[in-house]
Protein backbone atom coordinates (compact mmCIF):
# COMPACT_ATOMS: atom_id res chain seq x y z
CA UNK A 1 0.00 0.00 0.00
CA UNK A 2 1.66 3.58 -0.85
CA UNK A 3 0.15 6.17 0.92
CA UNK A 4 1.20 9.91 0.27
CA UNK A 5 1.92 12.19 3.19
CA UNK A 6 2.86 16.13 3.53
CA UNK A 7 5.86 17.42 5.36
CA UNK A 8 5.52 21.10 5.90
CA UNK A 9 8.05 23.01 7.37
CA UNK A 10 8.26 26.33 9.36
CA UNK A 11 10.14 29.73 8.26
CA UNK A 12 13.33 29.78 9.18
CA UNK A 13 16.62 31.07 9.33
CA UNK A 14 19.38 28.58 8.96
CA UNK A 15 23.57 29.56 9.54
CA UNK A 16 25.68 29.49 6.54
CA UNK A 17 28.61 28.04 9.32
CA UNK A 18 31.21 26.90 8.10
CA UNK A 19 31.61 29.01 5.34
CA UNK A 20 30.44 32.21 6.81
CA UNK A 21 28.14 33.39 10.31
CA UNK A 22 25.79 34.70 7.84
CA UNK A 23 21.89 33.85 8.37
CA UNK A 24 19.49 32.60 5.45
CA UNK A 25 16.33 33.33 5.34
CA UNK A 26 13.89 29.70 4.65
CA UNK A 27 10.89 29.78 3.49
CA UNK A 28 7.54 28.04 4.28
CA UNK A 29 7.83 24.53 2.44
CA UNK A 30 5.45 21.78 1.65
CA UNK A 31 7.04 18.23 0.51
CA UNK A 32 4.86 15.35 -0.90
CA UNK A 33 6.59 11.73 0.59
CA UNK A 34 5.40 8.94 -0.54
CA UNK A 35 5.48 6.16 2.16
CA UNK A 36 5.29 2.38 1.16
CA UNK A 37 3.79 0.13 3.95
CA UNK A 38 3.71 -3.45 3.12
CA UNK A 39 0.59 -5.40 4.03
CA UNK A 40 0.90 -9.14 5.92
CA UNK A 41 -2.12 -11.15 6.98
CA UNK A 42 -2.14 -10.42 10.47
CA UNK A 43 -2.62 -14.30 11.24
CA UNK A 44 0.90 -15.52 10.16
CA UNK A 45 1.86 -12.90 13.08
CA UNK A 46 -0.78 -14.90 15.74
CA UNK A 47 -2.13 -11.24 16.21
CA UNK A 48 -5.79 -10.41 17.08
CA UNK A 49 -7.14 -8.69 13.68
CA UNK A 50 -8.87 -5.36 14.36
CA UNK A 51 -10.88 -3.93 12.22
CA UNK A 52 -12.26 -0.20 11.79
CA UNK A 53 -9.40 1.10 12.64
CA UNK A 54 -8.20 4.49 10.24
CA UNK A 55 -4.94 5.03 11.59
CA UNK A 56 -1.06 3.43 11.13
CA UNK A 57 1.33 4.20 13.31
CA UNK A 58 5.11 3.56 11.66
CA UNK A 59 8.17 3.55 13.90
CA UNK A 60 11.72 4.93 12.52
CA UNK A 61 10.16 5.77 9.29
CA UNK A 62 12.55 7.99 7.25
CA UNK A 63 12.58 10.47 10.55
CA UNK A 64 8.65 10.83 10.37
CA UNK A 65 7.11 12.06 13.81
Amino acid sequence: MQITGNRSFPAASVSQYPASCAMKAVPVGTVEKPLFVPIMDARLLGMPVQTGSKSIVVAGADNWG
